[in-house]
């Protein structure tokens, strides 16, 4: 489903910026594309590493500066799917991004 997670990354504004994914430790990644396969099964979507990693990365671009801006973008990215099952997956995914990739501004002291 390579175009399932192209939705996002058109919804998405997207800034230039670094590749979060690129510069995080192996583990790290590991850990995200464990999440990311998990909620992909769950819901029976076909999303390849790389993708989930280019999503990742889409995810991290956006500024995180507030408690609503972490919720805007998790709703952003759930409600925009084109399915419910895409949607859950995204979410879940977008979430563990920001928490092992890019933890939002606003809860860094």
């Amino acid at each position: 489903m390579r175009a399932g997670i192209a939705f996002v990354a058109l919804m998405l504004v997207v800034i230039a910026c670094s590749k979060p994914t690129t510069d995080s430790s192996a583990d790290l990644t590991g850990q995200y594309l464990t999440i990311a396969r998990i909620a992909a099964d769950r819901t029976q979507l076909d999303i390849s590493d790389a993708e989930w990693l280019e999503f990742a990365d889409l995810v991290c671009s956006r500024q995180l500066l507030n408690e609503q801006d972490y919720e805007d973008l998790i709703a952003e990215i759930q409600n925009g799917a084109p399915t419910p099952a895409l949607g859950r997956a995204a979410r879940d995914a977008g979430q563990s991004a920001i928490s092992l990739f890019c933890p939002p501004e606003f809860r860094r002291d």
